[in-house]
């Protein structure tokens, strides 16, 4: 049980002590377990409402590290940011500070406690990353498969779980969708029913491929989408192809969009998130170039 002391909104990260020592051997310097909710009555705080931070061990620019959030995939029903470790050191070796979150899971709770929790980790970005010299203004929302889904939801019904001031650019400035899906309905008759409940009216609401495609013409032209890169395996399930491709379709089709589609040859779904790990690996590789392309725009 974590007491009140440990819940540190403030963090004071000694990065620049460390990094003299770290650097040698490590590409990044990390800070751990951080809650990103506030503590109950009783001071206890969740293990599944934390996060990670790393921080590239490189000197800081100018305006502060680009940030990625990423969002752990595992069904909504299991899945640790202990896992991600290869994520995040893939990234921050290419200078991107990395934060790794938790979310809480099923059967403890059903939707939309796991997509509020997300909303909860970016907010904290927003109040809590510059002790780590992160760049609030540069923020890009990553998830690999359910954690896709989750970054997807966040974009595309932002007004329900995103303050008011947190929205459109300030929100992030772009997302990156790993082997995703976006219609709950096709999955949901095959998962726990502790996810999403057994509605089918439920699913389509939780659906953010739904809420782009229910908006009328006028809503589209209003709509201004942040960009976004959509990856899949050659490997994937023939369903989740075409939920990728699909989604970039219908968000392509929106004005002025700036949405883009990429298959990885030679991979299956966990491959995908596997590989990550490996030196040059295609993945990292295709997801840092599009990154780098789109911060320097």
């Amino acid at each position: 049980m974590l007491s009140h002391e440990s819940f540190r909104p403030e963090a004071q990260f000694e990065r620049k002590r460390n990094r003299a020592v770290q650097k040698i051997t490590f590409p990044y310097i990390s800070d751990k377990n951080l809650p990103y909710v506030a503590p109950d009555a009783s001071g206890f705080v969740d293990p599944q409402q934390m996060l990670d931070v790393y921080v590239p061990a490189i000197e800081t620019p100018a305006n502060g590290f680009p940030i990625i959030l990423f969002l752990h995939g595992g069904k909504l029903t299991h899945g640790d940011k202990s896992n991600e470790l290869h994520v995040a050191k893939a990234f921050a070796k290419n200078g991107y500070l990395t934060v790794v979150a938790n979310y809480r899971l099923s059967p403890n709770v059903s939707h939309p406690k796991h997509v509020e929790d997300a909303a909860s980790a970016l907010q904290w970005i927003h109040t809590n990353i510059h002790q780590y010299d992160g760049n609030v203004n540069d923020v890009t929302l990553f998830g690999f498969s359910t954690g896709a889904y989750l970054v997807s939801l966040l974009l595309a019904d932002a007004e329900t779980y995103i303050p008011s001031h947190l929205t459109g650019n300030k929100l992030a400035r772009r997302a990156v969708c790993l082997s995703g899906f976006y219609r709950v309905d096709k999955v949901a008759p095959g998962r726990d029913s502790s996810v999403w409940g057994s509605s089918p009216a439920l699913w389509r609401a939780a659906s953010p491929f739904y809420k782009y495609e229910d908006m009328s013409e006028e809503q589209r032209f209003c709509t201004r989408l942040l960009p976004c890169l959509f990856v899949y395996g050659d490997g994937d399930e023939p369903s989740r192809k075409a939920e990728n491709l699909d989604m970039y379709r219908l968000l392509n089709a929106f004005p002025e969009s700036d949405i883009e589609v990429h298959e990885i040859a030679d991979r299956d779904h966990v491959g995908l998130w596997r590989e990550m790990q490996a030196s040059g690996d295609a993945v990292v590789q295709t997801i840092v170039a599009w990154l780098d392309c789109h911060r320097a725009n």
